[in-house]
Formats: structure tokens, sequence, C-alpha cells
């Protein structure tokens, strides 16, 4: 609405933007639990009284940016208190380092405060899409470059890791650790080219041509250097037009340089030049995360090849002067590679640590190192050294440096590449926050069939073994010969049902089944289902609402539960095709931790 204000002029759009925004939480509120919570839309309060991020996460993020872009249009104060303190609530206790928002899964949002899981985070795309138009309305409104520190995090590291280089796969969900199973994403191993729910590829394709709008903000006489890429641009202030060309190759090049030349000759006015967060003692504003050692990086600011001195004022150092054409400023911004901690709040992060090098989050991939990310013990060391990738990533910063591996008890090169890059090279184990020690080390590796006690299936083919899926783990394919498995055949077409006898009952995160496929006999089934076992008595499972029952060869089928449940065993419903029997080579079961 206020987009159509600001294009068309005709103030009805801007009146309906501000009455949607007067009305939210106040003519209506729903009654229920999950996706029917008050919460969850963000109805629970009217907006002025709300003061903490909760719920769906991409509702909210739109939502607030709505209430800034009113904010902006006319004027009212009433939204700024509102503004401020769910900002802080998100930066100081719901925020991931990556600027992912949303943690929880079962309702895609906001969870208890400091509650950021890693290999179960949600975080999806589309909430950090929202996370970079929040933050850029916040700027516009109150002029601080903390809120373009925020955008940049989120769309260097979570926005760009929903697309893959090539620009046709995608992430749903972002995790910050994913093994060799899967990705999280949307139950599906690795990228996927489309969802059935396609909000995600939609919103990278309309964020990412409006970064150049981003680049530069101005008033009658003041320009904001915000983002750091090359580019050339003409902006109009009310003395003359100003041209400005950037070059630059930021997030890797410590040195953006700014050629100006304005249509008037010595025409007056002031450059605001943004110096990031991440150039002082903490990666990103808020009060999660800061650098194990917080001295600040020895940044400068060069105007015609001299070192001039200036101070930061919210975030921009300012050059105010009459300006001629051919003028040139440098900013020199170190980009050094920082240990970053969590503080103790966050359960999920405690003894681990998170490297950055700029506005880059970086991680660890099984790709590139000899044993599983997850076994890596780091101790900061300044023995690191910057390389570049190669292939599609050649153009890509590297980090290597010392670390031992809890899986072998040895000293290997740890490699570490931007987490915006990662699972463009297949689809393989992932670490952002690594152990400090080698009992958390040990702790993270995945272990196979942790719940399940037993298996019982309807029939069992007798060169198979039933209990192959608790020792498979990760199969090269679903035709994957070399290890056991467990079939139905002969019984073609014959429903058949696989019982899991849980070890104790347990809040399901999730479950998944990797099927068996000869392309004969045995073939990937028509359908299946999955019931759950509460109180001696089996119910049907209540699937999450942007899931399938997938029947996907070469990867793990996953389902996620659509409310909180506790159960006491597994039951998976098999309808095979009419001419062939079913096998499974593995199957998973993971907890709400």
């Amino acid at each position: 609405m206020v987009k159509l204000y600001r294009t068309t002029g005709d103030s009805l759009y801007l009146k309906m933007a501000q009455k949607f925004i007067d009305i939210r939480g106040v003519t209506y509120q729903p009654e229920g639990e999950g996706v029917m919570a008050p919460s969850y839309a963000q109805q629970h309060l009217p907006v002025r009284e709300q003061t903490k991020a909760v719920g769906h996460a991409v509702r909210a993020t739109y939502l607030y940016a709505g209430m800034a872009d009113v904010l902006a249009q006319t004027g009212d104060k009433s939204l700024q208190p509102a503004l401020d303190s769910i900002w802080n609530n998100i930066v100081d206790t719901r925020m991931h380092i990556t600027g992912g928002l949303g943690a929880i899964h079962g309702i895609e949002g906001f969870g208890p405060e400091y509650v950021l899981p890693n290999k179960d985070a949600y975080n999806e795309t589309c909430a950090a899409v929202g996370n970079v138009m929040f933050n850029y309305r916040m700027f516009l409104t109150k002029k601080d470059a903390r809120y373009v520190d925020v955008a940049e995090v989120a769309l260097y590291n979570n926005v760009l890791a929903g697309v893959n280089l090539d620009g046709n796969k995608f992430f749903y969900v972002n995790p910050l650790e994913a093994d060799a199973r899967n990705a999280f994403n949307q139950g599906l191993k690795g990228r996927s080219p489309w969802f059935g729910t396609a909000c995600c590829p939609s919103n990278i394709a309309r964020l990412i041509p409006q970064i150049p709008g981003m680049m530069y903000a101005h008033t009658d006489n003041d320009i904001y250097c915000t983002f750091y890429a090359g580019t050339s641009t003409v902006v109009p202030l009310s003395d003359g037009k100003v041209t400005i060309k950037q070059t630059t190759n930021y997030p890797f090049d410590e040195s953006v340089r700014f050629e100006i030349k304005p249509e008037q000759s010595k025409q007056k006015f002031a450059m605001h030049f943004r110096i990031p967060t991440w150039a002082g003692k903490q990666f990103v504003p808020g009060k999660l995360y800061h650098y194990l050692n917080d001295k600040p990086a020895e940044w400068k600011v060069l105007l015609n090849g001299k070192e001039v001195s200036v101070k930061p004022h919210k975030g921009f150092v300012t050059i105010e002067r009459a300006w001629k054409s051919g003028d040139l400023v440098e900013l020199q911004l170190p980009m050094l590679v920082r240990y970053n901690k969590a503080i103790s709040q966050v359960e999920a992060d405690i003894d681990r640590v998170c490297i950055t090098r700029g506005p880059l989050v970086y991680c660890a991939e099984s790709v590139d190192n000899v044993a599983m990310p997850a076994s890596y013990v780091v101790n900061p060391s300044e023995d690191i050294s910057i390389t570049k990738g190669a292939g599609a990533l050649k153009y890509i910063d590297f980090i290597t440096m010392p670390a031992h591996s809890v899986q072998d008890k040895d000293v290997h090169s740890l490699t570490l590449l931007p987490y915006y890059a990662w699972d463009n090279r297949g689809d393989d184990a992932m670490i952002v926050w690594l152990s400090e020690n080698d009992s958390l080390a040990n702790a993270s590796i995945p272990k196979i069939s942790e719940y399940i006690s037993d298996i019982k299936a309807t029939h069992t083919f007798d060169r198979d073994d039933v209990y192959a899926m608790l020792t498979n783990g990760y199969p090269a394919n679903s035709f994957d010969t070399s290890i056991p498995r467990w079939t139905s055949w002969p019984q073609k077409g014959e429903e058949q049902i696989v019982e899991f006898i849980l070890k104790r009952p347990i809040a399901l995160q999730s479950f998944s089944v990797y099927w068996y496929d000869d392309g004969g006999g045995v073939q990937v089934p028509k359908s299946w289902s999955l019931e759950y076992k509460q109180n001696g008595e089996w119910k049907t499972f209540p699937i999450y609402v942007t899931d399938e029952y997938r029947m996907l060869k070469d990867q793990y089928n996953m389902v996620h539960p659509g409310k909180d449940i506790t159960t006491e065993g597994l039951r998976l419903r098999i309808v095979p095709l009419p001419h062939a029997a079913v096998g499974i080579l593995s199957v998973q079961i993971e907890e709400v931790k």
C-alpha cells in the first residue's frame, strides 16, 4: 500500500496502509493454539502495545516493515516505541548470527528468548528477506547505520544462502548445522529446484533487484552510502545532481573507493559513509554475539589520497565540504578473521565459536575436510590463511586454520567457506558453530538409531533384514546394493506396515525414510503415511502444513508434526505400486531438544 502511494501519489493507499496497522489485534483476535494462536499472526495486541517479536517470522517482519513505512510517510510517532522495542528484542534475544529469524519449526517463527538451535533451526529464507526490509526501513526513519548493519548480515548470509550460485536451486529452511542426511530443507536433502509453497524463490527474485535502490539514500544536501558494491548512480540534491561511481570487491575487498562528480562547481553537501559494526567490537548489533578479541579493526578514510580524521556518529563518518568533480574517497575496512562467542543464555552455542570475516559468517563443509565437520575442535589461532576457491567458487575467499578432530584424533587443516556458498558442490554435512572441547564435538556427531529399540514388519524377504534400517545411516543412493536393506519382496502390491518401538517416549521433531528402489521388482511406493502411539492408542500423524509424504529417490523423505506430540512408537503404512514390492534402506528419528 505504501509503495502504491509513493508511486501514484494517491493518498487512499497510504490511508489504507495506516488503517491496516490501526486495526491489527483490535478488530479480530483468533482463538486457538499453534497457527491459530493470537500471537502467531501478531494479533495478540494492538501494534502500538507490542514489545516483543512473536509468532510467524515472515508475517512479523512484513508487519514491522509496514509499520516503519507508515511511520516514515505519516510521521506517526506513536509507532516508534513499539518498533524500537521489537527491534531490540530481535537483535538482543532472537536472531541467529547469520541474520536468520524464526528458529522454531512448528510455527515457522519466533520461539522463547535465546532459543536459537543450530541443527534444528528453521530460519525461513523469506524471514531473512523480511529482516532486510524491516531494517532498511528502520534506517530510513532514523538515519542510523546499525539497521543497515543488521540488514547486511541477513542479506549476505541467510538470504544468499537461500539460493545456489547457479540461481536455480533453493533452500526454504536455513539451519546452522546439517548432517549428510538432510539440510532441513522441507524434508528434502540439499536444495530444491522449487517448492509447493514457493514463497522463498520468488522473494529472493524480488529482493535482489531492489538492492541497487538501497545502496544510497539522500536528503536535500546529504548522501548516505549504505551498502558497498561496485555501482554508479546519480543523486538529485537540491543544489544539483551528483554522480557517484563506487569501485570495490566487497565483501572480500578491504577497500571501497568513491569517485564523486557534482553537477555544480564546488557544490557543498555532506557525504556519509557507513562504518560497519563488524569493524568494531562485535559482528552484528545487539547483545547476543561478541568477538573473543574485541580490539576494533583500524579502519581509515582517505580523501584524495590523504587520511582524514573523522569519528562515527550513528555508525556513519561524515565529510562535508565543497566538492569538485573527480574527488576521491576511499574507505579501508580491514577484514580480520574473528572468533565469535554467544552470550551464555544461548544454550545451543555454549562452548562453541563461530568464525566471521567482514560481514560474512563462515562454516565448515564435508567436501573440504577429511573428517566430519561436527567432529572438529577449534582453539583460537593466528595461524590462518586466506585462499580462493575453485570452479564455481573461484571468486570466493576460503579460510584455513589448524584444528583437531575427535573422529580420528588427529590435527588437520580445517577449511571454511562463507555460509551463503555452502551446498553448491553436493549435499554434505555442514556446521557454523564449532566445538571448543572434545566432549562437545563427540556429542555433536550424529548417532544412528538413537531412539529405536525394535522394528516389526508385516513381511520381510528372507534374504533381507528389517534391522538394516538402523545401521545404514547415509546410503549412496536408492539402489545402493553395497549395504543391507529391508524389502517386502515378493509381495507385490500388498500394503505393508512397519512398526518402530521406541526406547522411551519422545517429543518428535521429525521422521525420515530412505526408500530402496532397484528399478524392477522393488520400487518406491505409491503412497505412505505415518501413525504415532500415545497412551497405548495409535493416532493419525498430524503432518505439518507444508510437508508432504514424498516418494523421492536418493535422499531421505522427511515429515514434521504439525503440532507438539510425544509418542511411544511410530507406525509406517506403505502402499506399494500394483506391480512392485517396497523397500527401505534407512530411517531416522529426531527428538525436539
